[in-house]
């Protein structure tokens, strides 16, 4: 059984990595927020932007803790790709 603060950790990150992928698609911020609380359940538009915002608030910076590694995972891995492809391509 998860406790109270893994809940909380977990709905915060989902719904974080929710609003990057929109906002990273070229939605507006404003527009991705609105998306977020449209497509969960009980969540509203101010808890998405207290999440984005304001660091104070509860297990907030825990779940961006986990969108920052798990971004550099992914630029660490594409960093990797790239050069294995480009030694690749150089040796003769």
């Amino acid at each position: 059984m998860q406790s109270l603060a893994e809940f909380y950790i977990k709905r915060n990150t989902e719904l974080l990595r929710q609003w990057h992928k929109l906002v990273n698609s070229g939605l507006k911020k404003g527009v991705a927020t609105r998306q977020v609380a449209k497509n969960n359940e009980g969540v509203t538009e101010g808890l998405v932007k207290a999440l984005i915002y304001q660091p104070e608030y509860p297990y907030a910076e825990e779940a961006r803790e986990i969108i920052r590694k798990e971004e550099a995972e992914k630029v660490k891995e594409n960093n990797d790709n790239r050069t294995v492809a480009a030694g690749e391509i150089a040796t003769p």
